[in-house]
């Protein structure tokens, strides 16, 4: 994720976009009217079905904390293990004309 806001902040925005839908859902609302919120959060705040359910998902499960970001745990992504490159360096001097991709395929 590349936003750098504090988690609170952007739980407190989705909050924002999904609170009619959740109230409409504990006024058990019929089926057409929750459609219909659900849709005008997707075009006026131009994200997908597929996120909106994802936050309502969690808020469901979690409460307020379900809307935060979830937190990355890779200490630096893209980071091949040393064991792993030395590992590719023994391949190669092994049999110097194995491709790249010979290399990494299990």
């Amino acid at each position: 994720m590349t936003d750098k806001r504090k988690p609170e902040e952007i739980a407190v925005n989705r909050h924002k976009i999904i609170a009619p839908i959740v109230a409409a859902m504990e006024e058990k609302a019929d089926a057409a009217k929750i459609v219909l919120l659900k849709k005008e959060a997707y075009q006026q705040y131009g994200i997908s079905r597929r996120t909106l359910m994802r936050w309502l998902a969690g808020y469901q499960e979690n409460g307020f904390e379900g809307l935060k970001p979830a937190e990355r745990v890779s200490s630096a992504p893209g980071v091949i293990p040393e064991y792993l490159i030395d590992e590719a360096i023994l391949l190669r001097r092994e049999v110097p004309s194995r491709s790249i991709p010979q290399i990494i395929e299990p």
